[in-house]
C-alpha cells in the first residue's frame, strides 16, 4: 500500500460510516467498495438471501462468468465459504486467471455473507485487501442494524397478528383498530397460511449449539424475508408473522373470483423458493378457508391448524388446504389429535 493510498483510507472509512449513519443501505455501501476498488463487486448476504452486485461496465458475457463463479464458491468450495478470514485466489476468466477476493461479513462470529472482487480492469493489491477489510467491518455494522430492524418489525407483527385471532374481544377489537398500519381493509376476503419447519443441523452447527437460539432466529428471519418477497412478486396484500414454532402469513383478496388459482399459484413460487434457497429446512404449510371480514380471520387460522395437523396423517404433500380434507375433517378434530 503506497503513501497516497493509505491517506485515502481513513477518507474512504468516512464514506461508508456517512452512508450507513444516513440510511442509505447496503446498496450505498456495495457502490463505495466498488467506487474505490474499481472493479466488479458482489454482495452476498445470507441472511435476507439478498444480493447486490455493482459490475460497472463489463459486458454480459462477464457478468455472466462472475455470478457463476458466486456459486461455484457457495457450492463446490463450501469449505472456503464456511472460512472466517479472507479467501484470495485466481479464477480463469475468458482464458486468462484473475485475481479474486472474496472477505466475509462476521457478526458475533458467525458468518452472514461475503463480498466478492475481481480484478478484471486493474490487478488487485493491498489497497483492495484494506478496502475489503474496512468495507467488511462497516457493512457488519449495517447488517447488525438491518437485523435488528427486521425483527422489531417481525415482532410487531406476531404481536399484531396474535390479537387479531384472539378469543378476547378487547385483544382482537384493538388489533381492528390497528389495521390500518399494515394496509389491511376490513371489507375483503382473507385467508391464512401456516407454516411449520423442521431444519436439518450439520456439523458445524452443532458445534455451535450455545448460539443455537440466534442461529434459528436467523433461519426464521430468512423464511420471513422470503415468504414476503413471495407475497410482493404476486402483488398480494398480506402480512408474516411468526413464533419459533412456525410462521403465520395473512392473505388478503379484494374479490373471491379467481382466488384458490391465485393461492395455488402463490403456493407453487413459494414451494419453488424454498427449495432453492433452504436446502435443510423440512417444511409443511396448511391453508384455511377464505372468509369475508378482517374480524372472522380466527376462523380461517383455525382451518390452517387443523389442514396441517391432519395433513401430516394424512398426505405426503407438504402443502394442504383445508378443503382438500373431505370426510377426513373428522381427524382434525382436538379430542382426536393425539391419533
Amino acid at each position: 500500500v503506497t503513501g497516497v493510498q493509505t491517506c485515502a483510507l481513513p477518507i474512504l472509512h468516512e464514506q461508508l460510516m456517512d452512508a450507513m449513519l444516513q440510511g442509505q443501505g447496503l446498496g450505498k455501501l456495495t457502490e463505495v467498495v466498488f467506487e474505490n476498488v474499481r472493479n466488479p463487486v458482489f454482495l452476498s448476504l445470507d441472511f435476507t438471501c439478498e444480493y447486490i452486485e455493482k459490475f460497472g461496465n463489463v459486458n454480459k458475457a462477464i457478468r455472466e462468468i462472475l455470478l457463476k463463479d458466486v456459486d461455484n464458491f457457495y457450492i463446490e468450495s463450501s469449505q472456503k465459504s464456511n472460512i472466517k478470514k479472507l479467501d484470495e485466489t485466481k479464477v480463469l476468466i475468458n482464458g486468462k486467471y484473475i485475481n479474486r477476493m472474496v472477505m466475509p461479513i462476521i457478526i458475533n462470529d458467525k458468518i452472514y455473507g461475503h463480498v466478492f472482487t475481481w480484478g478484471i480492469t486493474s490487478p488487485l493489491g493491498g489497497f483492495d485487501l484494506a478496502i475489503l477489510e474496512s468495507a467488511s467491518t462497516t457493512i457488519s455494522l449495517g447488517v447488525l442494524q438491518e437485523l435488528s430492524i427486521k425483527e422489531v418489525e417481525i415482532r410487531y407483527r406476531s404481536e399484531f397478528f396474535e390479537d387479531l385471532i384472539s378469543i378476547d374481544s378487547k385483544r382482537k377489537g384493538n388489533a381492528l383498530e390497528r389495521s390500518h398500519f399494515f394496509n389491511l381493509n376490513h371489507n375483503e376476503y382473507y385467508v391464512i397460511e401456516v407454516m411449520s419447519f423442521k431444519i436439518f443441523l450439520d456439523k458445524r452447527d452443532e458445534e455451535e449449539e450455545e448460539y443455537f437460539s440466534d442461529f434459528l432466529q436467523d433461519y426464521v428471519n430468512k423464511l420471513v424475508t422470503v415468504v414476503e418477497e413471495t407475497i410482493e412478486h404476486m402483488g398480494i396484500n398480506g402480512i408474516v408473522a411468526s413464533k419459533m414454532s412456525g410462521i403465520q402469513i395473512l392473505l388478503g383478496f379484494e374479490k373471491e373470483d379467481n382466488l384458490v388459482d391465485v393461492l395455488e399459484e402463490f403456493n407453487d413460487l413459494l414451494d419453488t423458493k424454498m427449495s432453492e434457497k433452504f436446502e435443510n429446512v423440512e417444511y409443511r404449510i396448511g391453508i384455511g378457508r377464505a372468509y369475508f371480514g378482517l374480524e372472522n380471520v380466527n376462523k380461517s387460522f383455525s382451518d390452517a391448524l387443523k389442514a396441517i395437523r391432519a395433513g401430516k396423517v394424512l398426505s405426503d404433500k407438504h402443502i394442504v388446504f383445508y378443503d382438500e380434507l373431505g370426510i377426513f375433517k373428522i381427524l382434525c378434530q382436538d379430542f382426536l389429535s393425539e391419533e
